[in-house]
């Protein structure tokens, strides 16, 4: 059986998103925007909006995968974060956005080969200052990459 089109399944990690209930998207201020799912779970995911600086919880009926359109037309972060986190396969992210020209990112996942290692760095060019990976409990690793805006 055909895997569903991307726009009609549940968003998973590093999906962009736009929100499709007009209610959230005004109350959170996000009309038009898109977003970079961080986590996903069963009723809710975690989307971070680059233009706001912030993450929040939606209710994954009021969020839709952005079309392959309004993907491209993203922001070259969200694209790249999505990018980044579909690479490593990641299950939950967190993104410090406090400083105003550089992201560090935490990504947990399971184990990673050298290819995707290798990966990452084209995925950035210069601008990767620094990714590590490390131990992130009994069942992942955590990777942690810092890097200059685009």
């Amino acid at each position: 059986m055909p895997a569903p089109p991307r726009e009609s399944r549940e968003p998973q990690v590093g999906d962009l998103v736009r929100v499709r209930s007009t209610a959230y998207a005004e109350a959170l201020e996000v009309s038009g925007l898109e977003g970079v799912v961080l986590e996903p779970r069963s009723a809710h995911s975690l989307v971070f909006f680059d233009e706001k600086q912030a993450s929040y919880w939606i209710p994954n009926g009021a969020v839709r995968i952005a079309t392959a359109a309004e993907a491209s037309a993203a922001a070259p972060l969200l694209r790249l974060l999505g990018s980044l986190l579909t690479l490593l396969e990641a299950t939950e992210v967190q993104v410090d956005p406090t400083h105003a020209d550089v992201l560090i990112v935490e990504a947990n996942h399971s184990a990673v080969t050298l290819a995707t290692v290798e990966a990452v760095r084209p995925l950035f060019g210069a601008a990767l200052e620094s990714f590590t990976i490390q131990p992130g409990g009994m069942a992942f690793m955590t990777s942690i990459v810092r890097f200059r805006r685009p």
